[in-house]
């Protein structure tokens, strides 16, 4: 078979325990093996990073500080500062580390982070891209300093419309930019102890968790309350609010597959929440066995 070249890729160059890694993201699955400690985590936190940046780029612009607070000059450098905290976020401080250098190339146009001989970030991006950033830089920044401010938008609700009409264009805008419009999702280590405080999950403070957990609690969240009910309730209430059809096969498939591999039903009822094993005998999710806590949020954001 004649090789194929991957045109979507993350390279990893001396980063970690990583020499030299080269990861096809065209293809739809893969399965990284090794000994502990050989950088496999490493390699999914850079392709999951690489990746954000889409996600990171939109929440920059729509930050209205960014542009409400600083000079014009400063908005493209203040942006790469911003990316630079997101990755020192997942990665930690990088004054110790190794000179480094990973690279994301995708649909021709490429993204390089390396660090510099101080051993701080720096981003470099390519001709197309930059100034596809930089002009959704300035349509932010032309609407929050001239769209909101001078009373051309006033009242509260109109406000809150304008702003999620602007972050759909946006987001729009970079999913064209970056060639990408799926959803993107971490699910790291060590989850299970999520399940385990899992009462607790609204009050404990994420703020110092690295970014990847952050952000997964933060999903959990927001996705916690979708389960007030059993599955087979929440599609029949989803069937019967919202417009539109349903693909019955597709969904008893996933819950045949939830029942088969979570052997149980959840529920977060109150912020309380069980497995149900019938409709008389539950656990509450702490008390399940460790297998279920680990996969719980693999299927139910899955099922979602």
């Amino acid at each position: 078979k004649e090789m194929r070249i991957a045109m979507d890729t993350v390279r990893i160059l001396n980063f970690g325990p990583i020499h030299e890694a080269s990861i096809d993201l065209e293809m739809n699955l893969q399965v990284l093996i090794g000994p502990q400690a050989s950088g496999k985590s490493t390699i999914c936190k850079v392709v999951y990073f690489c990746q954000r940046i889409r996600d990171y780029t939109l929440d920059f612009l729509m930050d209205a500080r960014q542009f409400t607070d600083n000079h014009q000059n400063e908005y493209f450098n203040n942006y790469l500062k911003y990316l630079t905290k997101q990755f020192m976020g997942l990665f930690g401080k990088t004054t110790h580390m190794q000179k480094f250098q990973i690279e994301y190339q995708f649909d021709g146009k490429r993204i390089t982070i390396r660090l510099n001989k101080d051993g701080y970030i720096r981003f470099a991006f390519d001709p197309e891209l930059k100034n596809g950033i930089l002009n959704l830089i300035s349509n932010a920044s032309d609407m929050f300093l001239h769209g909101f401010e001078n009373g051309k938008i006033s009242a509260l609700m109109d406000q809150m419309t304008a702003l999620g009409m602007m972050r759909e264009q946006l987001y729009s805008a970079l999913n064209r930019l970056f060639r990408n419009d799926m959803e993107l999702i971490y699910i790291p280590a060590g989850r299970s102890l999520l399940a385990t405080m899992s009462e607790k999950l609204q009050d404990f403070s994420i703020s110092d968790m690295d970014l990847a957990m952050e952000e997964f609690i933060r999903l959990i969240r927001k996705t916690r309350s979708k389960f007030v009910s059993k599955i087979p309730d929440i599609v029949k209430n989803y069937t019967k609010t919202v417009k539109g059809q349903i693909n019955n096969s597709s969904v008893e498939l996933a819950y045949d597959l939830i029942r088969k591999i979570f052997k149980a039903d959840y529920t977060s009822e109150n912020e309380e929440e069980k497995i149900y094993y019938d409709e008389r005998h539950w656990v509450k999710l702490m008390y399940g066995s460790s297998g279920q806590q680990e996969v719980l949020w693999i299927l139910m954001l899955a099922f979602i």
